[in-house]
């Protein structure tokens, strides 16, 4: 699910692991083309990975995405540029 909300939204995700009888670790980093950076698989740790910002222009430029948003139906804090 995390390629998936990288890719519709052309945005790195950055996903921590998630603690619960039903999760194990994979903290990850997609890229905004949905390709994973980095797996931790079921490792502790910590890694550092330089994101390339001008990547996510490029993403939004060739799958334009987002221009199908329904912004009017959201509400009127995205209309008072809360969440723009």
């Amino acid at each position: 699910m995390v390629r998936a909300r990288a890719l519709e939204n052309g945005c790195y995700v950055i996903a921590p692991d998630q603690v619960g009888n039903i999760y194990i670790g994979h903290s990850m980093i997609v890229d905004p083309f949905g390709r994973i950076l980095i797996d931790m698989g079921e490792r502790q740790g910590l890694e550092i990975v330089d994101l390339d910002l001008s990547l996510v222009g490029e993403v939004r430029e060739k799958l334009p995405l987002l221009k199908n948003r329904r912004a009017d139906i959201y509400g009127s804090a995205v209309l008072a540029g809360k969440f723009s």
